[in-house]
């Protein structure tokens, strides 16, 4: 991503463009989630999106998703990637979809190799009607974030975190 970053806002550009949004893709009823044990949801605590950035320097589009699911196989997002290839064309190489890794999310799309390893762990049938609508609600989100351009400049900085080192830490005790 730095590398488009960096080419999005380089001497050559046009103009750059960028359009942020979020998809809500909670489901309607129970649903197999993914992560640990097979088990089913009975309730719904926190809504799940998928977070779009969609850039445009003027002479390419990228797309990044970020989705609250646990993880998708290659499969589903080869098939999600050629369907907005279609009707979209920006091609694949220039759409990233990244997902949070929360075991509290619905499964989307076929396992794919953890079931190579967890084969106990899938013997349900896929839900094709959940597939559907997170793979639809991110193509008509796209679709909607490229009529959502607008004109935006880029920066870099630089931080320290302290986030995610609870068990890294070593701490003189």
């Amino acid at each position: 991503m730095a590398l488009f970053l960096c080419l999005a806002a380089g001497a050559g550009a046009q103009s750059f463009r960028a359009a942020a949004l979020k998809v809500d893709i909670t489901p309607n009823s129970p649903q197999w989630l993914l992560g640990y044990g097979a088990r089913q949801s009975n309730d719904v605590l926190d809504r799940i999106y998928h977070h779009i950035l969609v850039l445009d320097d003027g002479t390419s589009r990228f797309v990044f998703v970020s989705s609250g699911m646990c993880l998708i196989s290659p499969a589903e997002y080869d098939k999600v990637a050629a369907a907005l290839e279609r009707r979209t064309g920006i091609p694949r190489l220039n759409f990233w979809w990244s997902m949070s890794h929360t075991h509290s999310a619905p499964e989307v799309g076929p396992p794919g190799l953890p079931a190579a390893f967890l084969g106990d762990r899938y013997q349900h049938e896929v839900e094709t009607e959940y597939t559907e609508l997170a793979e639809q609600r991110l193509l008509e989100g796209v679709e909607r974030a490229l009529g959502q351009l607008t004109e935006a400049r880029m920066a870099v900085g630089w931080g320290y975190a302290l986030a995610n080192i609870n068990r890294r830490a070593r701490d003189v005790e």
